[in-house]
């Protein structure tokens, strides 16, 4: 959780950084190179430190989960902000039913 509230930070450190009105380049900027970027630095930092035993296999599938929607927004950041549904809203269900509250609101 203290990852997540850290990458939560840097996150909306990058929201404040854009104009109250942004450009489509910019908000594509945002997302590939910070939001992408920041997650997917997260996501190996908690790799890093590693799973507790037991949990391995399923802390993986779920962060695999969240790396494939990182690339689903590197793909395509301007049409992923289109849909109605946050691209991670399974990704954080999966974070809410393990524990992981603050990845869920990152």
């Amino acid at each position: 959780n203290t990852k997540c509230t850290d990458l939560s930070e840097r996150i909306s450190a990058g929201q404040d950084a854009l104009d109250s009105s942004p450009t489509e380049t910019e908000i594509s900027a945002f997302m590939t190179d910070v939001l992408v970027v920041e997650y997917g630095s997260a996501i190996s930092d908690i790799r890093d430190l590693g799973f507790p035993e037991g949990d391995e296999e399923l802390l993986d599938g779920l962060f695999t989960d969240a790396e494939k929607v990182l690339d689903d927004i590197s793909a395509d950041p301007i049409g992923i902000l289109a849909s109605a549904e946050s691209p991670f809203a399974d990704v954080n269900v999966a974070y809410q039913d393990y524990g992981l509250t603050a990845c869920a609101d990152a």
